[in-house]
């Protein structure tokens, strides 16, 4: 499905549901919830500029991105991931989280769509 900004990728869902329709409905009930949480606590961490928090929300996140299978927002989260983990931040880093929490609240939307 593709969000306007990106396509989401329920496979790896799909995988993990087993074909179950009631299991695919409740991993996408658990991403529609967890997406919003993740997102405010990386984009507070970003608003402190604590680099630790941010790899640490960054970090969390990446597995909760991959059943999404959005590929935009998996790789930005990878970069915020990779850039923090070393200890740097600079405006430019700030700016990639920006487009990541954009990409996110996208995907949730596509989400809440897919989920009916």
């Amino acid at each position: 499905m593709n969000t306007g900004q990106g396509e989401i990728d329920l496979d790896y869902l799909n995988t993990m549901s087993g074909g179950d329709a009631d299991m695919r409905a409740t991993l996408l009930g658990m991403l529609i919830d967890e997406l919003p949480r993740e997102a405010s606590i990386l984009h507070d961490a970003g608003q402190r500029g604590d680099v630790a928090a941010i790899f640490q929300a960054s970090h969390s996140l990446k597995s909760t991105l991959a059943y999404t299978g959005h590929a935009e927002a998996i790789r930005l989260n990878n970069q915020i991931e990779e850039t923090s983990r070393q200890g740097k931040w600079s405006d430019e880093d700030q700016e990639q989280l920006a487009g990541l929490l954009v990409k996110i609240s996208e995907l949730i939307a596509g989400l809440t769509r897919l989920q009916g």
